[in-house]
């Protein structure tokens, strides 16, 4: 491959012997009595072709880069999951629907779930997963006030749409120690209206959804959530 610097050294050194390339200013000028004409590869026109030229030379490069990204050994499927949309403002919205009535998968080794057993009491289910950088970042959050509220509202996290293993070690990483189930699918998430991530359902003890939570939230904000909407704290 000739590059750049290489192509610039081959022209200051003139073309083949004969070429009009060595024909000095001289030789180009105008006869006499004519107007000088300007050469059509000098000037603010040869700065233009070479600028066009530099664009067209990047634009490849960069072509070659991404094309050569696509084998870069990471899971089509798991590359998919990553691009889901996530939310960087929170978005709330009242609800008055009952929570779909249906098991979940085991999370881990965990149990299956089946969302009926949690009626009689509060309910706060978060949808979460690995590939969310907010559902991780407020995870600790969940788990501070769960702890603080244990006995008095439930707390369910479900995992959506992940990788098993990278979920059981994050869970594990962080102490997790409220309830986890899996919707592999989505179907749940689907079902109950979800368009991003990470979402919080406030349930109350009759098994409506009563508020539905788009977006990151502190421990604070979640203290906040579950008085107004569940009427506990």
């Amino acid at each position: 491959m000739v590059s750049g610097d290489d192509r610039r050294d081959e022209g200051a050194a003139g073309g083949p012997p004969g070429d009009p390339a060595d024909a000095g200013a001289d030789d180009l000028a105008a006869p006499d009595g004519q107007p000088d004409v300007a050469s059509p590869t000098s000037g603010p026109t040869l700065v233009i072709g070479l600028l066009a030229t530099a664009v067209v030379i990047a634009a490849a490069a960069a072509v070659a880069l991404l094309g050569d990204g696509a084998d870069d050994g990471v899971d089509p499927a798991i590359a998919e999951l990553e691009e889901r949309p996530t939310l960087g403002e929170a978005a709330g919205s009242e609800l008055d629907e009952p929570l779909p009535d249906v098991d979940l998968e085991p999370f881990a080794d965990g149990p299956e779930v089946a969302l009926g057993d949690y009626a009689g009491a509060p309910l706060v289910l978060n949808f979460w997963a690995t590939w969310c950088p907010p559902c991780v970042e407020e995870m600790p959050d969940l788990e501070e006030v769960a702890g603080d509220l244990e006995g008095e509202v439930a707390f369910l996290g479900v995992n959506i749409q992940d990788d098993p293993d990278r979920a059981a070690e994050l869970a594990a990483d962080l102490g997790v120690t409220y309830d986890l189930a899996t919707d592999r699918r989505g179907d749940l998430f689907e079902a109950i209206g979800g368009f991003g991530m990470p979402t919080t359902l406030f349930v109350d003890a009759a098994g409506d959804v009563v508020y539905r939570h788009t977006g990151p939230v502190d421990a604070a904000g979640l203290r906040g959530l579950v008085a107004e909407h569940l009427g506990v704290g």
